[in-house]
């Protein structure tokens, strides 16, 4: 199949749409949002979760200012973010993104947290909230929540996964979930009681809309029993095992297990899940990133994975890079916050289009919009 062009790219989100929470602070990037969508009386509207990140707007004289939120521990806690003041001295390496502290552990000089909006029919946009859709509350959440996914599972729920960049406890995964699209604006923990979000071990944690059979027995599930599905990035012993994409099942949504690998990487190359998998009349189609280096840099570009329709840890295909960097060059010539991503985190099947939608260059949300036919053709390399 030749390699396809999108028909329309259009920005969403740019950190000059935003305000700080704080008014020290100054917002750097509106990217790699959770995405979802729903018919109403208006047509197709489209909703996005945009990750807002931002960070202290100045350092005092040999110091940096590490932000965090104080944490109380119950659902429905207010925003409460602050930072902490350390000397230079006291680091061990200072990067773009994080330092290293002289003990070892790791925080980043930004945080994050998603903010809503919704696009019309003609995929413009009709509303921008600045408050954030999603307030931190346990402590695996302290230093931030980023890169959310929606599903639409088949029961109508809407479930909602994001990762937590925690510099004591590793990166985890949450899930959230709204009972239907009103409720998107007032989402509700999995678990009962007051009790922390359940979690998924790793990072990019994207949920199947509908179960699948398990492909194993456990002492809980039964071989061919239906349970939910995730992908998963497992980021514990990196230096052993490249990072890529695995599958995880669950039959309750908030114990996972029987973890298996599910892409292959080749020549070092690491892969991580994008956009919830869509079910197709020949199987699930499912938007990854691929990271690589290119001349000592690295590349993000988003490929297209088909998968087995009743056995989804089957891949049929994986295609060829179908988006990076120079697809949006037009539409955003300067490089952005970290310079060639594109992390795809979102896609909507409207029938004859497809639309896809990914952070660029940690910094900005832009849509590309394809023929859906031949997307098809792509992922299954017709």
């Amino acid at each position: 199949m030749k390699h396809p062009k999108p028909f329309e790219i259009k920005l969403i989100a740019s950190p000059e749409d935003y305000t700080p929470i704080r008014e020290d602070f100054n917002v750097i990037g509106a990217f790699n949002p959770g995405v979802t969508s729903v018919k109403t009386d208006k047509g197709l509207e489209t909703i996005l979760y945009v990750r807002i990140a931002e960070k202290p707007a100045k350092n005092p004289v040999n110091k940096i200012l590490l932000p965090f939120f104080h944490i109380s521990n119950r659902e429905s806690s207010p925003v409460n973010l602050d930072y902490d003041i350390v000397d230079k001295k006291d680091l061990r390496k200072i990067g773009k993104k994080e330092v290293v502290l002289k003990h070892g552990d790791s925080r980043l000089k930004h945080l994050s947290l998603p903010r809503m909006v919704v696009l019309d029919e003609n995929r413009n946009i009709s509303e921008r909230k600045q408050e954030p859709i999603i307030s931190p509350a346990w402590e695996y959440e302290r230093f931030g929540i980023e890169d959310v996914r929606i599903t639409h599972f088949e029961d109508g729920r809407y479930l909602i996964t994001y990762s937590m960049p925690h510099r004591d406890f590793g990166v985890r995964s949450h899930i959230l979930s709204a009972r239907n699209i009103k409720d998107l604006r007032n989402l509700e923990g999995i678990t009962s009681d007051n009790t922390p979000r359940p979690e998924i071990r790793g990072k990019d944690a994207v949920l199947f809309p509908e179960k699948a059979p398990s492909p194993l027995t456990t002492g809980i599930i039964k071989k061919g029993e239906e349970a939910y599905v995730s992908f998963i990035r497992p980021n514990d012993f990196s230096d052993l095992s490249i990072p890529g994409i695995w599958i995880s099942y669950s039959p309750d949504l908030v114990h996972w297990g029987q973890d298996h690998r599910l892409t292959v990487c080749r020549n070092g190359e690491v892969t991580g899940t994008g956009s919830p998998p869509v079910k197709r009349q020949w199987g699930w189609l499912e938007a990854f990133h691929e990271t690589t280096k290119i001349k000592g840099k690295i590349n993000y570009a988003t490929k297209l994975m088909a998968l087995d329709l009743k056995e989804p840890w089957k891949v049929m295909n994986i295609s060829d890079v179908l988006l990076n960097r120079e697809d949006f060059r037009e539409l955003l010539p300067k490089d952005g916050y970290i310079p060639n991503i594109v992390f795809t985190s979102g896609m909507v099947v409207d029938r004859g289009r497809t639309d896809f939608y990914q952070g660029i260059d940690d910094k900005w949300t832009a849509m590309a919009s394809f023929y859906t036919d031949d997307i098809d053709k792509f992922a299954k390399a017709d």
